[in-house]
């Protein structure tokens, strides 16, 4: 496979599209899970997204993302056989 590996969502070009599929939120947090489409080098590239939101008074805490690609394999050793 080689070369440096990169964030799922790195090289996403415009214009990226996000489809919302979860939305889950009570006394200031949330969390969402997002599919991202996005073309990278001429062909439609997919990553999913989860965000997780912690807030007060109205504003944004923290914020963490976590992008996935759907074509990515677990590393060895990481999954029950």
């Amino acid at each position: 496979m080689g070369g440096p590996a990169r964030p799922a969502g790195a090289g996403l070009h415009q214009p990226p599209r996000a489809y919302r599929r979860d939305l889950v939120a009570d006394r200031g947090r949330a969390a969402c899970r997002t599919h991202v489409t996005g073309l990278v080098e001429g062909l439609t590239a997919h990553v999913e997204l989860a965000m997780f939101v912690d807030g007060a008074e109205g504003a944004t805490r923290e914020m963490t993302e976590v992008w996935a690609d759907l074509h990515g394999v677990a590393p060895e050793g990481t999954r029950p056989s």
